[in-house]
């Protein structure tokens, strides 16, 4: 025997030992369930607001604001990451510090994002509409189980429009490879860009919501006191 094999190849996974489907989809598919969930929850509970005209707020309420719904995220992210990885014992903690990192800045980030597309829609059922149907597409491009290179070349760019790209790479390079901080920080970056350019754009949709919402009211109330003076 021996003769036949003087050196045996014991094949090892490295970031995935189990060899298991779940151990391999989870640690990637976690990272979206999360941002779906406030991605959802952020544009109804905005759009619901909207839709009572009682949206109008300033740059620091709606800090505040940010700041509530993302306290759910980092809620969730730590049961996923810390509970739940550990119980179906999932690949995980590899550089704890850098996840925990990436979970404080991602759950800001998704929150401030559909803040502000929850007051674009006139129906606010719209997002979960848009949302459930963008769920798979997401993932396909964030490259964990598609190849980057297969993609055409124009998605390979427009794929970083979206923070799951970024948030997934990440996640899994933290949580199973236990890739440094410094080897990964423009991941982190792309997230940080997002956030603010987003939550800028969001005080900025929010004041002109606020004077349209003002002047609808004003003109609402003229025509009522018209009404009645004619009576």
């Amino acid at each position: 025997k021996a003769a036949q094999d003087p050196v045996p190849l014991i094949p090892h996974a490295l970031y995935n030992p189990p060899q298991g489907y779940a151990s391999y989809i989870v640690p990637a598919v976690a990272i979206l369930i999360l941002q779906q969930m406030l991605l959802m929850g952020s544009a109804l509970v905005i759009g619901t607001w909207a839709e009572q005209h009682i949206v109008r707020t300033t740059p620091v309420e709606w800090a505040g604001r940010v700041f509530a719904l993302s306290s759910i995220g980092w809620f969730t992210g730590l049961l996923y990451f810390g509970w739940i990885f550990n119980l179906q014992d999932y690949p995980r903690g590899a550089n704890m510090l850098a996840a925990l990192l990436l979970l404080l800045i991602f759950a800001p980030v998704i929150a401030s994002i559909w803040c502000m597309r929850g007051m674009w829609f006139k129906q606010r059922e719209r997002a979960l509409q848009i949302l459930i149907f963008s769920s798979l597409p997401m993932f396909f491009l964030s490259g964990y189980s598609w190849p980057v290179e297969s993609l055409p070349r124009l998605l390979q760019y427009l794929r970083w429009l979206l923070p799951s790209t970024p948030a997934v790479e990440s996640s899994i390079r933290f949580n199973q490879i236990g890739t440094s901080l410094y080897d990964a920080w423009y991941l982190l970056a792309i997230l940080l860009l997002m956030g603010i350019l987003n939550f800028i754009t969001l005080c900025y949709v929010g004041r002109i919501r606020s004077a349209q919402t003002t002047q609808t009211n004003a003109v609402e109330h003229a025509q009522s006191s018209t009404k009645s003076i004619v009576k």
